[in-house]
């Protein structure tokens, strides 16, 4: 037991290569399953995942069954996405521990990572309804519930979350994406389309609704005169035209140019 209290201190310090060795030396005096769990984490820390993986296998035969050891193979199963040995692995702890609430939940992220949401939820609201407390089952409860577009209520678990957590920076930022996206949904509006269409008819609300915008005869030096909007034209404009007068219709700016403004009255 000490042995694995000091390795566990070295691998939350990154002193993997020493806390590797201590659990070899004690795996070689016992075979403890805690131990070769433990040994298994750390092979997987130092990057020897395939080392870790018979090396948890190993563990998981042992006796008396150790749940960390069916939960770490599933979970690294499950990483690598062989979905069918972790489920197979997870399962299998579970029958011989069936109170086993780590193995359970474990399994309903493996369902969850094959998009086997109606299992997951299963699983992790059996979970919630014998340990509330679980934070990991909430947030996998909140994490199903947002795939199935349940904002509301997924927002919900994970402040429930949080308040379990505190300081959980991970559930902070999966509220925050959460609430994004409760937002965005809401901000989506239907078209509005006009009550009386039926009586001006879908071709001219249509028209209506796809008309040209207005242009500006200062910014763009054009004026618009307009009859109606598909008859569009436009016709040059001067500023310093006469009077800052359009021309007519039958003539033209160049003629108009000339002419004099009325006497003030």
């Amino acid at each position: 037991m000490a042995a694995q209290i000091l390795a566990e201190a070295f691998l939350l310090q990154d002193r993997v290569q020493e806390a590797l060795d201590l659990l070899q030396r004690t795996a070689r005096r016992s075979q403890e399953p805690g131990t070769e769990t433990l040994l298994a984490m750390a092979l997987n820390a130092a990057g020897r995942a395939d080392e870790a993986l018979e090396q948890l296998r190993r563990a998981t035969m042992g006796r008396p069954v150790f749940p960390l050891a069916f939960l770490k193979l599933g979970e690294q199963l499950g990483e690598i996405g062989r979905f069918d040995e972790a489920i197979a692995v997870l399962e299998g702890g579970l029958a011989l521990v069936p109170d086993g609430v780590g193995l359970r939940v474990g399994l309903g992220f493996i369902h969850l990572g094959r998009n086997e949401r109606d299992v997951a939820r299963r699983l992790f609201l059996q979970v919630l309804a014998t340990a509330p407390e679980r934070h990991d089952a909430t947030v996998g409860l909140a994490r199903v519930m947002v795939l199935d577009g349940e904002y509301a209520a997924a927002a919900d678990l994970l402040r429930r979350a949080l308040a379990l957590r505190p300081e959980d920076v991970a559930t902070l930022l999966e509220l925050g994406k959460c609430q994004l996206e409760m937002g965005a949904r809401s901000a989506e509006k239907p078209p509005c389309a006009p009550r009386r269409i039926g009586r001006i008819g879908w071709r001219r609300w249509l028209s209506w609704r796809l008309r040209p915008p207005r242009m500006a005869a200062s910014s763009c030096g054009l004026a618009l005169r307009r009859h109606s909007w598909w008859r569009s034209k436009l016709i040059p404009f001067r500023p310093d035209s006469g009077g800052g007068r359009r021309p007519s219709r039958g003539g033209s700016a160049r003629s108009n140019r000339g002419s004099p403004s009325p006497p003030p009255r």
